[in-house]
């Protein structure tokens, strides 16, 4: 489900996939998802749900920093 402010987008919300942190999570918008995933691992982080398309086109992945902190990224899909 979208969220709008008059034309403008400016969030979304959906159920949490299994193994998938709790709460409210955000995400940041990134040009390549798949140079993304990589970056998170080679950091020493975590990809807990992705890459997976989603309503608009996009494509995310739900991850955790080293410190278990989560986070989505989302970029434009192929």
């Amino acid at each position: 489900m979208f969220v709008n402010v008059g034309d403008a987008r400016i969030g979304a919300m959906m159920q949490q996939g299994e193994g998938q942190p709790k709460g409210w999570l955000f995400h940041f918008r990134v040009p390549n998802i798949d140079e993304a995933v990589a970056r998170v691992k080679a950091g020493g982080g975590k990809v807990h749900a992705g890459p997976m398309d989603v309503p608009g086109g996009d494509k995310v992945i739900v991850a955790s920093d080293p410190e278990g902190v989560p986070f989505g990224l989302a970029a434009p899909g192929n």
